[in-house]
Formats: structure tokens, sequence, C-alpha cells
């Protein structure tokens, strides 16, 4: 457990090191500010689009709108960017030989799994969390009803 918690705390302050961490926050905070923005102004967005003769009817943009688009982007838009930062963690600390020199001083393979996928799981909960906020906070400001 030990060995758990220290490779944890390392594998934490690496994302950091590596801007891993910063940028899936910056990501899911400009899908959290965008969300409201978006559902507010897009029937002005597709009106400045629409050529003389053809009538297009939005119905009125409402706070359901906006978490529609949070529950559409964080989930898809930012799972695919989780897992191209995230998709080479394992082999590139064995191409840089620091994970055998862990291996062979007796950290288990289960606690370097584990705190990796623990880590990446927290880094994903915090972004989750920060879109949500800002998601939450724009839809008050936007929709006050």
């Amino acid at each position: 457990m030990k060995g758990y918690l220290a490779f944890l705390k390392k594998e934490f302050f690496e994302y950091t090191k590596t801007y891993k961490l910063f940028i899936m926050l910056m990501v899911f905070a400009v899908f959290g500010i965008t969300n409201p923005l978006i559902a507010k102004l897009m029937p002005e967005i597709v009106n400045s689009f629409v050529t003389d003769g053809i009538v297009i009817t939005l119905p009125e943009p409402s706070a359901y709108d906006a978490w529609a688009q949070f529950f559409k982007n964080a989930t898809q838009m930012g799972f695919i960017v989780m897992v191209i930062l995230f998709s080479g963690v394992l082999s590139s600390e064995l191409s840089k030989g620091t994970l055998i020199n862990l291996l062979t001083k007796g950290l288990s393979r289960t606690a370097v799994i584990l705190s990796k996928y623990t880590c990446m799981v927290l880094v994903w909960t915090m972004s989750i969390v920060l879109c949500f906020g800002l998601t939450y906070g724009y839809t008050a400001y936007l929709f006050p009803q």
C-alpha cells in the first residue's frame, strides 16, 4: 500500500509537470463555458446563414439546451481528449526505463497499474466537476428562469 501511494503521488506530479492536468482542465473549462453560450446563440447563428426565401423557425433556447450540450460535449469530446492524452502512459514509462527500476525494487505491477488508473480517474473527475460548475454558473446567468 505504501508503494501504491508513493507511485500515485509520483503520477500526479508527472501529470502536473507534463501539463496533462492543465490541458484536461482547460479543455473541459472551454466546454463548460461554451455549452450555455452556444445554446443561447444558436438561433442567431442559424439565422445569420439563412438566405432569402428560406424560413427556419427554431424554438426559444432554454437551460435544457445548455445541459444537453454539457452531456454531449463533456462525455464524448472529453473522453476523446482523455484517451489521446493518456494513451501512452504505460509505454512511455517502459521506453524511458523508469518502470523497470521500480518493478525490480519491489513495487508490484498491480500497484503500478492501479495508481495510473486512479490518477487518470482523478484527473477525469476534476475535469468533469470543473465543466459542470462552469456550465451551471453560465446557465444560471444566461437563463435566469
